[in-house]
């Protein structure tokens, strides 16, 4: 007997379902025969099996499976294309372009145990021949797992309500129920549109604003009734990005692309209790945040002291592109392309989008695991800023930047990392 899903305005027809669960990244939990089974029909635009954790975007191209075989371990993406009709980035993707062709992507994965009413989605993306992958999926993953007694609960949530339109749970919690498969392209700018648009629509700097922001609030002092909805939300996308990441995905520094992701995961898996997620140095340094922030010796022209650099783009096949800040501002040249143009137009909104982030981590006791020159050149470099001799030098350069200044969109709660690490850092908890 075949079972008919329904998800997202696609559905699809597997057989021998013997149950299925939805999760909340918009997908299913979907118990298959030991023996296997098989799908049937879709009415998708595309579908594709155990994608893998690529950089490339050639896997999603299929309208169908050359082999319909399903298995406990397999997990398919069913998606299609509402060409024009959402925003990606900070400006909309009109016609069948890269940013809109997979708007909607549902995620199903295949396993061989009863899915609770509380499942999460198992990570859908990765090959199913990968074992960490495989035992993802293996094992079941439930909301029940979730332990916020993991997360510390040092921001007051006063300082949260009190501000301006500050945005509470249900505007959090809207960042984390649209669906969400997780990242199968690490590809520049076509990251937000095929991942998909409807759950990812986001230019990196807007990405990396939520996640600080999801995880400032995670670590107040908000009831757990509360703080549970968003917590579920963030849990889920860490797994699906921990699918990716496990099976090959691989980040670089590409301006502000990629931010946002790697404490997201960490802090799902140190709720989850899974240590390949809450610790992913093991992966290697695949990680934006390990790209953009590094040390190799030099520091800041000013302040030896000062040794978290920073650089605009780094490529995991050909080597990065350091900003000259080891060197006086005279020297950073001008114009498109320049240090100078880099450190205004990149730096300042990279460090601003993810303070919140680098706060949760040093909370969280992750400044080694995500990266300490990322944590550190955040709070303890860009938020303190220059002395005025430094200041002065970049002044005559022509260079005007707002150290210590959070970046938000003005109508998401402007300032409220900027009071967090304000109350934080005056009791020395940060």
């Amino acid at each position: 007997m075949s079972t008919t899903l329904t998800m997202n305005t696609i559905s699809f027809t597997i057989a021998d379902v013997l149950s299925a669960v939805e999760t909340p990244n918009g997908g299913y939990v979907v118990r298959v025969p030991s023996t296997g089974t098989r799908l049937v029909d879709h009415d998708a635009e595309g579908v594709a099996l155990n994608v893998p954790g690529s950089n490339e975007d050639e896997y999603l191209d299929g309208g169908a499976l050359a082999d319909p075989t399903l298995r406990p371990g397999d997990a398919l993406l069913f998606w299609r294309a509402s060409p024009g009709s959402h925003w990606t980035s900070d400006w909309p993707y009109p016609g069948e372009t890269s940013g809109s062709r997979n708007q909607y992507c549902v995620p199903v994965v295949c396993v061989d145990y009863d899915p609770s009413e509380d499942a999460l989605c198992p990570p859908p993306v990765g090959r199913a021949s990968n074992p960490l992958v495989r035992f993802g999926r293996m094992n079941p993953i439930t909301e029940a797992n979730i332990d916020l007694n993991r997360l510390p609960r040092t921001f007051p949530l006063a300082k949260w309500e009190d501000q301006e339109n500050s945005p509470l749970t249900p505007e959090l919690l809207a960042n984390y129920v649209m669906p969400f498969a997780g990242e199968y392209v690490s590809g520049a700018w076509g990251t937000a549109g095929f991942t998909p648009g409807v759950g990812n629509g986001l230019y990196g700097r807007n990405y990396a604003e939520q996640t600080s922001k999801a995880l400032l609030y995670l670590c107040s002092d908000a009831l757990d009734s509360e703080k549970m909805p968003v917590a579920i939300g963030v849990a889920q996308r860490g797994l699906a990005l921990a699918g990716a990441y496990m099976d090959g995905k691989q980040d670089m520094a590409n301006g502000g692309h990629f931010q946002g992701r790697t404490p997201l995961m960490i802090a799902a898996g140190v709720m989850l209790g899974i240590k390949q997620m809450s610790d992913p140095r093991w992966l290697g340094p695949r990680f934006w945040e390990r790209h953009a922030f590094y040390e190799d010796g030099r520091s800041w022209w000013f302040d030896p002291n000062w040794t978290s650099l920073w650089q605009r783009t780094s490529d995991y096949r050909w080597g990065g592109h350091p900003a000259a800040l080891d060197r006086p501002p005279a020297e950073w040249g001008n114009g498109h392309g320049s240090d100078k143009w880099a450190v205004t137009g990149y730096y300042v909104p990279t460090c601003g989008a993810n303070l919140g982030s680098a706060i949760a981590m040093r909370l969280m006791n992750r400044e080694t695991e995500i990266g300490r020159p990322f944590v550190s050149g955040i709070l303890d470099q860009f938020m303190v800023g220059p002395p005025p001799h430094a200041l002065t030098e970049l002044a005559v350069a022509g260079l005007s930047i707002p150290w210590g200044e959070e970046w938000a969109k003005p109508w998401t709660g402007l300032g409220i990392q900027r009071q967090a690490f304000d109350h934080l850092r005056e009791r020395g908890l940060i």
